[in-house]
């Protein structure tokens, strides 16, 4: 798709002109192998970027070294459970606002909710696809953008850009280069 070549002094939207919004990375911290393969497939189906940790530990690990997103945990978890994994997520602060959805399914869940362990959700399972994915938009949705260019710089970028005339070709020539390649 090749668009006109535009005028000197024309105006181009500054969303063309950012950087495409990236995918959004989630960690999937599950002990069972199977069930944290599904969750995967879900989400990487649904553009996320998945990374994933069969333990607290591991989880730990993989947040300070990656920086997710969002982390979905299971409660009942190898090595360092759910709600110890949380303790430390919330006692860094540079993680304080990291979302969290945790899963579970413990029979004492009614009990877990009302703990107020600062997650975006508590989803008991067998969650539902649908369920799961609007848990992590509402969540993302609510996280302080970590993304954003130095806090508010991106918020404040002009809503349009004048091209100046030294980037265009001269008038009479293409910016198209002089060979094609064989057509196919």
């Amino acid at each position: 798709v090749f668009a006109p070549r535009p005028s000197a002094g024309t105006a181009v939207p500054a969303e063309l002109l950012r950087p495409a919004a990236r995918r959004r990375t989630i960690l999937v911290v599950e002990a069972n192998k199977d069930y944290r393969s599904l969750i995967s497939v879900l989400l990487t189906g649904n553009s996320y970027r998945v990374l994933e940790a069969g333990d607290g530990r591991s989880a730990l690990d993989q947040v300070l070294r990656q920086r997710p997103d969002l982390v979905i945990m299971d409660l009942n978890m190898p090595k360092m459970n759910g709600y110890e994994l949380l303790q430390e997520l919330r006692s860094r602060t540079e993680l304080r606002g990291l979302p969290v959805i945790m899963f579970t399914g413990a029979p004492n869940r009614q009990h877990l909710k009302s703990l107020n362990m600062e997650i975006s959700d508590f989803l008991e399972k067998p969650v539902t696809n649908g369920r799961l994915l609007e848990s992590i938009r509402k969540a993302l949705e609510s996280a302080p953008d970590r993304t954003a260019f130095a806090g508010a710089a991106a918020d404040a970028a002009p809503a349009v850009l004048e091209v100046p005339q030294a980037v265009l070709p001269p008038e009479g020539r293409s910016a198209e280069p002089r060979e094609r390649p064989p057509a196919a």
